[in-house]
């Protein structure tokens, strides 16, 4: 049985710094508030674009 050796590495998914662990809430809460108005928009291009399909 070979079993490879998990090495602590930065692009480990295990390895996560303290510091970036603090920004993750503050990261989590603008990608929150920077989405909403985007998933406005999205919705309302997928009604705008069924409405115009539907008068041709």
């Amino acid at each position: 049985m070979f079993i490879p050796k998990i090495e602590r590495t930065p692009t480990s998914p295990r390895f996560i710094h303290p510091e970036r662990l603090a920004m993750l809430p503050a990261i989590i809460i603008s990608i929150a508030i920077g989405g909403v108005p985007l998933v406005f928009t999205l919705i309302s291009w997928v009604i705008a674009r069924k409405d115009y399909s539907e008068e041709q």
